[in-house]
């Protein structure tokens, strides 16, 4: 009988600091995965495509500074304008771009994203066969769940 005192003391201990220390909270923390590690770089040929594949089930912001030297556009695009995309070489179709970005610059790259399938294209704009980029990230590429 002393025993079973003394185990259901413990066990009230021990939901109680629980209970102290959080329990369950509603809804779920935030957490952060890196895609991109800081010091990674690419050297694109003109016309060429790096991916980062991303899927969520809620809303999330990618964020990381990126520096280029001769050109680069950044494209958030669904995997079915991706596939039109390397299927024709030709953009019709994204939900967000960097636009092309100018020779020589860093960017700073804060979007956030809905639920879904996501691709992060990163394309060497340049026509020119003979001009090709490097980028690389000062920070991070980072996917924050919310």
């Amino acid at each position: 009988m002393y025993a079973l005192g003394v185990g259901a003391a413990i066990v009230v201990v021990v939901v109680v600091v629980w209970a102290l220390m959080g329990g369950l909270r509603s809804g779920s923390p935030s957490s952060t995965e890196v895609l991109v590690a800081a010091g990674t770089s690419y050297s694109l040929p003109a016309g060429q495509l790096n991916i980062v594949s991303i899927v969520l089930s809620s809303t999330g912001m990618i964020n990381g500074t990126i520096a280029e030297s001769f050109g680069l556009a950044i494209y958030l695009m669904t995997p079915a304008e991706l596939a039109s995309f390397v299927k024709t070489l030709k953009i019709s179709g994204y939900e967000w771009t960097s636009g092309d970005l100018a020779n020589n610059s860093v960017y700073r790259l804060n979007l956030t994203i809905q639920p879904g399938s996501w691709d992060l294209v990163f394309v060497n704009p340049n026509t020119d066969l003979y001009i090709s980029t490097s980028y690389g990230f000062y920070t991070d590429l980072t996917l924050t769940k919310t």
